[in-house]
């Protein structure tokens, strides 16, 4: 990884579509779920694209809006030769994604069986999803990158909660490390989460839910 005024040379350079919530969704579908996406996109021609890989993957790409924000999301991902990433997300439209966009979605997002979410569109929404999501009885997933602090409004509303180390960390306030890491999720669930995901890198996932901790 550069250090602060450095420039790395040798770097190899790869385009994909991706995106949490993107990633998630392509997946669901490959694997036969009925998935429909809700989100922004600039009117460039990453924005068209991306539409048009969602239709080939067999999504619902109905409530996707299409501005004139400056770009469509983009993330710069950083991979050292051990695998480790660095990421830079510039969210363009994903900013985009207001209140009014998800109660143009409304009946749709009332109807799923699961939503999957992450923090790359913006906090209120997520929150108003939540609540929407809770009053009609709809199981949420939600991703917390880019880290940030949760409230608890919006933790009692997840079913299942998918955090790296520094998210857990940012979340609770606390340094994680393998002697307190039950004790963490722990206290996550006693806000009403019913699923913890622990990701850790190259040791694998942590999970932890009403059954017992597992470590995969």
């Amino acid at each position: 990884m550069p250090k602060p005024g450095e420039t790395v040379g040798d770097g190899k350079l790869f385009e994909a579509f991706g995106g949490k919530g993107a990633n998630q969704a392509v997946a669901a579908a490959k694997t036969g779920g009925d998935v429909g996406f809700v989100g922004c996109v600039s009117n460039d021609s990453t924005g068209s694209r991306m539409i048009e890989n969602f239709n080939v993957a067999g999504i619902n790409s109905e409530y996707i809006k299409v501005n004139s924000a400056s770009v469509s999301g983009t993330a710069l991902i950083f991979v050292d030769a051990n695998a480790e990433n660095s990421i830079v997300v510039a969210p363009g439209a994903n900013e985009t994604v207001t209140p009014k966009v998800i109660d143009d979605a409304k009946e749709f997002i009332e109807n799923a069986e699961i939503i999957f979410m992450q923090l790359e569109i913006p906090y209120e929404t997520v929150k108003y999803v939540c609540s929407m999501a809770k009053k009609a009885g709809v199981k949420v997933m939600l991703n917390t990158a880019p880290g940030r602090k949760i409230d608890n409004e919006v933790l009692v509303s997840v079913e299942y909660l998918i955090l790296n180390e520094t998210e857990m960390e940012i979340i609770t306030g606390k340094t994680l490390s393998d002697d307190n890491i039950v004790s963490l999720c722990q206290e996550l669930k006693n806000t009403g989460t019913k699923n913890i995901i622990v990701t850790l890198g190259k040791k694998g996932c942590y999970i932890y839910n009403h059954y017992h901790p597992t470590k995969l």
